[in-house]
């Protein structure tokens, strides 16, 4: 079944269902310069906190954060940051990632731009981490899962 999310750029991904375990994947798989491409900055002018339902879906997400601790939270492909204010405004020391620069980006939060296992966080350093919608888009899931890990403090949620 052709993904019609793509039709706009003119590249043609088919999505394939595994036929065992109804697995859907997008063949051939984007690579990371297409990623780019795809996602550019305008992609997420309609993710922010105005929008009614992004910032209905935000405060759901907000509800699985641990309810006693705060900390520091790391949000892997943020986007603008919108979720990690909601987190600020429940006193997260919020820190985002994404892979593509947005022109979006809230200017309280400290954001990185690049891919995630060259981003420069210190080890052990957070108490959550967060990557919502983000499991699809990964490329090497092994390196992401390994930097993931080695951010995330003893004890830490993610």
């Amino acid at each position: 079944m052709p993904d019609l999310r793509f039709t706009r750029y003119e590249i043609n991904y088919t999505v394939v269902e595994c036929l065992e375990c109804g697995h859907r994947f997008l063949s051939p798989q984007p690579t990371i310069e297409s990623s780019e491409f795809l996602y550019h900055s305008d992609y997420y002018a309609s993710r922010g906190l105005t929008n009614p339902k992004q910032k209905k879906r935000y405060l759901k997400q907000a509800e699985y954060l641990p309810p006693a601790a705060k900390g520091k939270i790391l949000d892997v492909g943020c986007a603008g940051g919108s979720w990690l204010k909601i987190a600020k405004s429940m006193d997260w020391e919020c820190y985002g990632a994404d892979y593509i620069r947005s022109d979006y980006a809230e200017p309280d939060i400290d954001i990185r731009f690049g891919y995630l296992p060259e981003i420069d966080f210190p080890s052990s350093f957070f108490d959550v981490i967060t990557a919502w919608g983000v499991m699809e888009h990964i490329h090497e899931p092994s390196k992401y899962f390994k930097y993931i890990n080695s951010r995330l403090k003893d004890g830490g949620h993610s």
